[in-house]
Parts: structure tokens; sequence; C-alpha cells
């Protein structure tokens, strides 16, 4: 067992996931998700995945994800790690569980931190993601758990959360 994910001084116990190491590939895996208004979607303001405990990475890489909304703009994946917290990706409606966002960094990476942030509002606060797992890969297709992310929820507007990858 190892201890993993620090929230306000709680550590979550979960069996011990692959050491991550440095790769290019990383990415998170969404599982299950938190829908206080009945939308169907995961939205997240702000994703950093960093290098440094408690520095934000600049995120040099290629952002990707499985899905993204659109209406009167289009909630991509760059909005998640663009240092601009009123921007967010959000996937597509139904398209909640089984869903990824993914950044090839140019350079490999070794992540020993998740930061997470909440829309500014509590609409999109309420759609945050409630588990999943940091993930990384050699080659972008074949995927290992990291890090589990479990039973996030109550996020508050604006909310920054961070798990540590030990």
């Amino acid at each position: 067992m190892r201890l993993f994910g620090q929230r306000r001084g709680i550590y979550a116990t979960h069996h011990a996931m692959s050491p991550p190491g440095a790769y290019r590939y990383w990415r998170l895996f969404f599982t299950d998700y938190n829908d206080t208004v009945q939308h169907k979607y995961i939205s997240i303001s702000e994703i950093n995945f960093r290098t440094t405990l408690g520095v934000n990475n600049p995120m040099v890489g290629a952002k990707t994800a499985s899905s993204f909304f659109t209406d009167t703009q289009a909630y991509v994946a760059n909005n998640a790690a663009d240092n601009d917290p009123n921007t967010v990706w959000i996937t597509n409606a139904g398209q909640q569980v089984n869903s990824w966002w993914q950044i090839t960094f140019d350079v490999a990476q070794e992540v020993k931190q998740v930061m997470l942030q909440a829309f500014p509002n509590a609409f999109g606060a309420g759609q945050m993601m409630k588990s999943g797992y940091l993930q990384r890969s050699t080659n972008g297709n074949t995927w290992v758990d990291v890090l589990p992310i479990l039973n996030q929820t109550n996020w508050a507007p604006s909310e920054i959360r961070t798990f540590d990858v030990l």
C-alpha cells in the first residue's frame, strides 16, 4: 500500500500503482463525475502536471481530449492548460465517463503533482471530475495508471486541489 493524493491534510490509501518516471505522454482518465447541475459534462478550468511540488509547469506540448463541447465557442483541451482560470475545457454531453484529457510534452517530464482547478462559478464547479487516474504512456496508445484520484466531491468555484505522485 502507498499513500496518494493529499487534500486538506488528509491522505487516501490506495494500492500501489506504476511509478511515473519521465514520459512525453500523460493524461487524466475520468471514471466518474460530479453532476450537481445535471448536464452530464466534466468541466475543468485548469490542469497542471507539475514536475516540482507546488510549482506550475509551463505545459509545453500538444493538448488533446477525447471530446469537447461547442456552442457559441469551443471548450477545447487547450483551455485547461492556458493559465487562464476563466476558460474551461468541457467534455461533450454524455461523454463524461471514460473521457480523457492528454498532453504530449515536447520533452519527457516526470510528473510529481497534479493540480486541478474548478471553474470560477458554481455551475462549472458542479461539473468537476469526481474520480479518475493520472496515466502515462511510452507511445500515446497504451496507458498505465500512475495515481488514482478518487471521490473528489463538493468542489467550490475556483477551488484548487493538488494530488502528489509519491
